[in-house]
């Protein structure tokens, strides 16, 4: 809950620095702040009502999910891993005896 709190401050710190009415230019493209602002946010809800419109698509995207997580919880499988009471740092070997001349 509070790293929502502290998105929401900073994002509305950006939002009222930025500068509203400029335009900018891209590549000889007028890019207008509020309107690109507008655009985005009906790509946002395109996207957040997509499950609504295909739900084939999201049956397809979630079976896919529920692959890629069984695939990793049997890669992080305790056999895959060493006991908690194996020791964390090696034993070191003994040195071979130098030879000295």
């Amino acid at each position: 809950m509070f790293f929502l709190l502290r998105l929401l401050f900073w994002f509305a710190l950006v939002l009222y620095f930025l500068p509203i009415g400029v335009q900018l230019t891209y590549r000889g493209h007028t890019i207008n702040i509020s309107e690109a602002t507008k655009e985005s946010g009906k790509t946002v809800k395109d996207i957040v009502g997509l499950c609504s419109r295909n739900p084939d698509l999201c049956n397809m995207g979630t079976n896919a999910l529920s692959v890629v997580s069984e695939q990793t919880r049997k890669t992080v499988t305790p056999e895959n891993h060493p006991r908690p009471d194996a020791p964390v740092v090696p034993i070191p070997t003994e040195r071979p005896k130098q030879i000295r001349p």
